[in-house]
């Protein structure tokens, strides 16, 4: 109960600093870069959109499902729940990582690679995970592999979202776009469980790591995304 308590005070904490430092003045507007993009009407009717969306819906609902049901998972595999506190630390820890990470090799590479690579990273640690892993080492590398899967995907989908239908709408088409994931992130539990029950522990794994590798390829295959959106004159429904 401390636990929470403490978690709620930063939450608080955190939201009252952010409110203080968000200055009063007004955004700039007018330019160039501020108007190009689609509609969200316009990014929806693109093949590209859906691609995307159901990506990362999917790869929400694998790694929610496997982390809510991790304790018994663990059991009926004959892993001791002991390690559990300490595998989720790994995870929190690693979801940071990734988020760092992801950011940083999206200024090298494609972020469409980098989706799909944080994608076959999760497909491996469900894959290692299955295989019963019974060393320190193997756990750890799950939690790593689960852990950065997580965070690059977070930050993967609004940088996608902006490269690829300009800033114009950025918040509506983002917010559809997110909340699919949330959608699938909030379902994973329950399908995990269903599948759980109905196929037992190890094509529950197996089903969640191919579905990995099916967003993976989602995600690798996409087109390359249009000029960045300041120097799209583009607007509207365009191709």
């Amino acid at each position: 109960r401390e636990a929470f308590q403490a978690l709620a005070m930063l939450a608080a904490g955190v939201g009252l600093l952010a409110g203080l430092s968000v200055g009063s003045g007004k955004a700039a507007s007018g330019g160039p870069a501020a108007a190009a993009g689609y509609t969200l009407r316009g990014a929806a009717q693109r093949g590209v959109f859906w691609q995307m969306t159901a990506a990362f819906a999917l790869l929400g609902m694998v790694l929610s499902g496997v982390i809510a049901h991790l304790t018994s998972i663990w059991q009926g595999l004959g892993i001791s729940a002991v390690h559990v506190p300490a595998f989720q630390a790994t995870v929190g820890m690693a979801t940071i990582a990734g988020r760092l990470g992801g950011g940083a090799m999206m200024d090298l590479v494609p972020a469409h690679f980098v989706g799909a690579v944080a994608a076959l990273l999760g497909a491996a640690g469900i894959a290692l995970l299955a295989s019963g892993p019974d060393t320190a080492l193997l756990l750890l590398l799950v939690g790593i592999a689960l852990g950065v899967c997580t965070g690059a995907e977070s930050d993967v989908i609004s940088y996608l979202s902006s490269r690829y239908f300009g800033l114009r709408n950025f918040a509506r088409i983002y917010a559809v776009q997110g909340s699919f994931f949330m959608i699938g992130f909030a379902l994973g539990p329950l399908v995990a469980a269903y599948s759980l029950d109905r196929g037992g522990i190890p094509a529950t794994l197996a089903g969640g790591a191919v579905v990995l590798l099916g967003s993976a390829t989602m995600l690798a295959i996409l087109r390359a995304p249009p000029p960045a959106s300041g120097e799209s004159p583009a607007v509207g429904r365009g191709p």
